[in-house]
């Protein structure tokens, strides 16, 4: 009986070290699924990252691909703006040579009057204001016209109306300034129209011209007026067309021009032609309204016509070359970093 209990002992102990071990190996079992398990999502997960960065790695190279393709096209279309640039720059310029030889040396006012000067501004390289003076017998004619627009049209328009006033000076010679302008509106009319548009261009201009033997000046303006600065009693010039204030030190002796322009307008009449009698020490100033019109200043206002006459008295008590050089100093720190607007034409004669 002993014998028995200790064999069933011995199984009991036995069975127990197999239920142990059956124990541990489930455990084991259960710890393999689970690794499996994780091994699966990792390989799933790196699977799922390779598919991800291999994608992205494609979408990158097809982006890379089409910048570089966009790079050249960008590059190829820079070397044609840039080469499209030179060649409208070398047009402009060579435009600029022309309309430079156009306009007429200053020597030939300098040579007529006691002194005088021609402060001419362009906004861009060619322009659309110019100068004009010719000579005739006793007479010099000198005009500051001002043609619609600036830049390339504006010059364009300087080629027209240029050729026009040498074409009527050439067939009249020395006419009053007014019969001049009307004869210069025809032609540019004619020149205008010759296309069968309705051009609404043209130019306003102021004409002076001084007669050296019997010391007068007449005057006919389309818009732009005359200004003649004096320290002498004017007040018998006071009439229709004529204004007189005082400026600074000076008398300001004011002829307006006529409200129509040289071109096309409805109400057109004959200009008007005014004379005056001058004398040692009168100056003259005729221009374009690109000075008084430019913007600057600490408000950025514009600089006006009165300021202009302020300017122009201030700096008369030097001679005509110094007042050049105030005034364009005066106009370049005025407007300081503003664009200029407009072209500018002044000129100044002291008799």
């Amino acid at each position: 009986m002993k014998e028995f209990d200790d064999l069933l002992q011995e199984a009991s102990v036995k069975f127990a070290n197999q239920e142990d071990m059956l124990t541990e190996s489930s455990k084991l079992l259960e710890n393999q699924r689970n690794l499996n398990i994780a091994i699966g999502v990792v390989a799933i997960v790196i699977t799922l990252l390779l598919i991800w960065a291999f994608s992205n790695y494609r979408r990158q190279r097809r982006y890379a691909i089409e910048n570089d393709k966009q790079a050249k096209v960008l590059e190829f279309q820079g070397l044609q703006l840039k080469e499209k640039n030179t060649e409208l720059n070398d047009s402009i310029n060579c435009a600029k040579r022309i309309q430079d030889v156009m306009l007429p040396s200053t020597a030939l006012l300098d040579a007529s009057v006691a002194e005088s000067f021609v402060y001419y501004e362009p906004k861009d390289i060619v322009a659309g204001d110019f100068y004009w003076i010719q000579k005739w017998q006793d007479s010099v004619y000198f005009a500051a016209a001002d043609c619609t627009g600036h830049g390339v049209p504006g010059a364009m328009m300087t080629v027209v109306c240029h050729n026009a006033m040498n074409r009527a000076f050439r067939e009249l010679g020395g006419v009053s300034p007014a019969t001049l302008l009307d004869q210069t509106r025809k032609y540019v009319l004619e020149q205008l129209h010759s296309s069968g548009d309705d051009v609404k261009d043209g130019m306003d201009i102021a004409l002076c011209e001084w007669n050296s033997l019997n010391n007068t000046m007449s005057f006919a303006g389309a818009h732009n007026p005359l200004w003649l600065f004096t320290k002498r009693d004017v007040s018998g010039e006071l009439k229709e067309g004529v204004r007189i204030d005082t400026v600074g030190d000076f008398t300001l002796l004011e002829i307006k021009a006529d409200k129509q322009p040289i071109g096309h307008f409805d109400d057109f009449v004959p200009f008007k032609n005014h004379s005056i009698k001058l004398e040692e020490g009168d100056l003259i100033y005729i221009f374009s309204d690109g000075f008084a019109d430019q913007f600057g200043g600490k408000r950025g206002k514009k600089l006006k016509t009165k300021l202009f006459k302020e300017l122009l008295a201030m700096s008369a008590k030097g001679d005509m070359k110094e007042q050049e050089e105030f005034i364009s100093e005066y106009f370049i720190n005025w407007r300081g970093d503003i664009e200029q607007i407009d072209d500018v034409v002044v000129i100044g004669v002291k008799v």
